[in-house]
């Protein structure tokens, strides 16, 4: 669920710090259920290994994409016009 939640919360929404808060959470519960099967399945938990290691990656790239990007930026900026902008000749 954490996994499906990002791209929305990082592509679509924007919201780069949730993004970054679930790729947190994301993270340590991998690591959890690496420590967890590693006693009862060690290959169970040696397959998780590359996922971590991908979410690492992005979790790595995400704070740069957040320090990137300015604090509020407006969506429209009001004081241009919404419509065709005609020049006089």
């Amino acid at each position: 669920m954490l996994n499906a939640i990002w791209t929305p919360l990082f592509f679509g929404a924007g919201q780069y710090g949730l993004a970054f808060a679930d790729l947190v959470v994301l993270w340590l519960l991998i690591g959890a259920t690496v420590v967890t099967f590693w006693p009862v399945h060690r290959p169970a938990a040696v397959l998780l290994l590359p996922y971590w290691a991908w979410v690492t990656y992005a979790g790595a790239l995400n704070p740069g994409d957040l320090a990137a990007q300015p604090l509020s930026v407006p969506k429209v900026a009001p004081h241009l016009p919404k419509g065709p902008v005609v020049t006089a000749r």
